[in-house]
């Protein structure tokens, strides 16, 4: 399936400006009549494809930036608006609405690489408070663990004191049982 140099021309532009590994731009030539966009195939032949007549303006990629659009200059918003279909053949497009589709993609593509570093942001905070929890967490249990220890060692040494007070007072009756006879305990005759 043939497409028309514009066409190609065009895919190979989104290539270039859209992937994430940033290569050179297609490169500029200007005539003394209109400006032209270079564009290199497999072969390394030259194809030129006229973009403007009667244009003083340089086409290069200032223009992407310079958007007249207020939404690009403002914070993007975190509904990204759906794109309007393309044209089966970008050659009935004409400089402004190239312009201004080249704009449009490329300001809902910030649009969205700026929604997904803020999601990427907000996941990282929520890592962060999850750690800082899970760690607080973790030293609670060890204090609850250290604590119950230290009650269970408190409450066994408590048992040995009542035992040993036990022993003695049981000692200490049986001498006084000796000594006072009320204190003896009555056993019942058969």
């Amino acid at each position: 399936m043939s497409h028309s140099p514009l066409t190609q021309m065009w895919n190979r532009f989104l290539c270039l400006h859209f992937s994430d590994t940033r290569t050179k731009s297609p490169s500029v030539s200007s005539n003394s009549s209109d400006d032209t966009f270079v564009n290199r195939d497999a072969d390394h032949s030259s194809t030129l494809t006229r973009l403007a007549t009667k244009s003083r303006t340089p086409v290069n990629r200032a223009f992407l930036y310079d958007s007249d659009d207020s939404s690009s200059s403002q914070e993007p918003s975190a509904r990204i608006t759906a794109l309007p279909d393309l044209p089966p053949d970008l050659d009935a497009l004409s400089r402004h609405d190239l312009e201004r589709l080249t704009r449009l993609l490329f300001a809902e593509s910030c649009r969205a690489r700026w929604v997904a570093m803020s999601e990427q942001e907000k996941n990282k905070e929520l890592e962060r408070k999850l750690d800082k929890m899970s760690a607080e967490s973790i030293r609670r249990q060890r204090q609850l663990l250290e604590a119950v220890e230290k009650q269970g060692r408190e409450l066994e040494r408590a048992k040995e004191d009542a035992a040993g007070l036990r022993k003695r007072l049981g000692q200490v009756m049986s001498i006084l049982s000796t000594v006072i006879p009320g204190l003896a305990p009555r056993t019942r005759d058969c």
